[in-house]
């Protein structure tokens, strides 16, 4: 199922309305796919559809609202509405398409909540290492090969060299860094759920939406490739969410670079997984 989220029907804009259409993996439907933390399992909003409601997270409710257009229809997919909840026997079957579900979708929109004054601060601080990353040799260019990470651990042996100036420069960039902020941004909970780990790696492209601020895959990918220098040279003691950024991120680049070695992917999978929290019905 498809759902066509529909432009705000009224000028408050607080209504969701949407139709379900249908349709065939195999046939290649356009659409974007939505990877998004449930958060309370309390339906309190409302998702109004043709034939009638369907009673929605207030989570998924607000990054539906962020996700709207006010002057045509968008083509999403979101588990909550587009997999009937009270049936097992769909779930189960729909459970096992969701790796070609986020894999075929034109792009997975991530919706990590409203978030704070901390988390935006750490978002610009993101932002701002991403755009400087080209100055530690870090490029984020799929269509040459190779991985971005392969990178980092080639740039990351010459740490120890005093000579080319890579570690003067680090500790002079942690310096003026808000590890708080960035800690915050990473500390959100859909970075620790499993479920996002194929929703994030398998995407072909990514948007990170944390209230109005809206990140690229590229830009998190250089942002923790920089952020990855800094734990290789004792720089910066990480947290927790940002050990998981670090781990999926890494995953991703992995698989789209087609550098996995089959001996190591069993472990690589159990180090990305330690630690996240899921939940089977």
């Amino acid at each position: 199922r498809i759902l066509i989220l529909l432009p705000p029907a009224s000028p408050d804009g607080t209504e969701l309305h949407c139709e379900i259409a249908t349709a065939k993996i195999s046939d290649n439907p356009s659409y974007e796919a939505i990877s998004y933390c449930w958060g309370a399992e309390v339906f309190p909003e409302t998702l109004h559809v043709s034939d009638g409601t369907l009673a929605i997270t207030e989570n998924l409710a607000a990054g539906l609202r962020r996700f709207r257009l006010r002057d045509r229809p968008r083509r999403l997919w979101a588990d909550a509405a587009c997999i009937n909840q009270h049936d097992d026997k769909e779930k189960g079957h729909q459970v096992a398409l969701m790796a070609k579900i986020y894999s075929n979708a034109e792009s997975v929109l991530v919706w990590l909540g409203e978030g704070s004054p901390n988390v935006h601060t750490g978002v610009e601080c993101i932002r701002e290492l991403a755009s400087s990353a080209w100055k530690y040799g870090l490029q984020y260019d799929r269509s040459n090969g190779g991985s971005l990470f392969s990178r980092v651990l080639r740039i990351g042996k010459k740490l120890a060299d005093e000579k080319n100036g890579i570690a003067a420069a680090l500790v002079k960039l942690s310096s003026k860094l808000d590890f708080a902020s960035i800690n915050a941004f990473t500390d959100q909970d859909w970075f620790k759920r499993l479920w996002i780990v194929q929703e994030f790696v398998l995407a072909s492209k990514v948007e990170i939406h944390n209230g109005h601020n809206v990140l690229s895959d590229q830009e998190l990918s250089l942002a923790i490739a920089l952020m990855f220098f800094l734990l290789l040279s004792a720089q910066y003691e990480p947290a927790e969410g940002l050990i998981m950024t670090v781990a999926i991120v890494i995953q991703r680049d992995n698989h789209w670079a087609e550098c996995y070695d089959s001996r190591e992917d069993c472990l690589t999978l159990f180090l990305v997984a330690e630690g996240r929290l899921c939940k089977l019905d």
